[in-house]
């Protein structure tokens, strides 16, 4: 229990602080205020002072920049009126940030779809070495027909 002296020392009747070991999402600060939502659906680790400057983790203001199809006119203005980004020891206006990263995420974007038309294309072939024709025979064939039986005993609606 709490002592009235203010000594909160934590034992087995009092359970610790659970944002102890947390990080602000933003800056990194261990002082962490509290967990919140962000302005996608994500919950994040925030101290105050990134709360008060309407910080947002950047990975969070990376994905609106792709949402927005790299378009700063596609983001509200309500967002880049109030949206901030701890970098380099600082808090940067959305639209800096935008016109700061933009080329570099188009470039990230772009090597990704790169990375995953080719794992497709290595899935489209795994796929068609074990995608049999319509004259390969296949163990057991027979039996799932027959299995299967006639259209006669389907129950016809009454």
């Amino acid at each position: 229990m709490p002592q009235p002296n203010g000594n909160n020392n934590h034992s087995d009747d009092y359970p610790p602080n659970p944002l102890a070991n947390l990080k602000c999402e933003c800056c990194g600060d261990t002082k962490v205020l509290g967990v919140c939502s962000t302005i996608m659906p994500y919950s994040a680790a925030f101290c105050e002072l990134c709360l008060r400057m309407y910080a947002q983790p950047t990975f969070i203001i990376d994905a609106i920049i792709m949402t927005s199809n790299y378009d700063k006119e596609n983001v509200h203005e309500g967002v880049r009126q109030s949206v901030t980004a701890f970098v380099d020891g600082g808090y940067m206006s959305f639209d800096d940030y935008f016109d700061r990263n933009v080329e570099k995420l188009k470039e990230l974007d772009l090597e990704n779809a790169v990375k995953f038309d080719e794992r497709d294309e290595l899935d489209k072939h795994a796929f068609e070495e074990y995608t049999f024709d319509d004259d390969d025979e296949v163990e057991g064939d027979d039996d799932i027909e027959s299995d299967l039986g006639d259209d006669d005993d389907k129950q016809q609606p009454r």
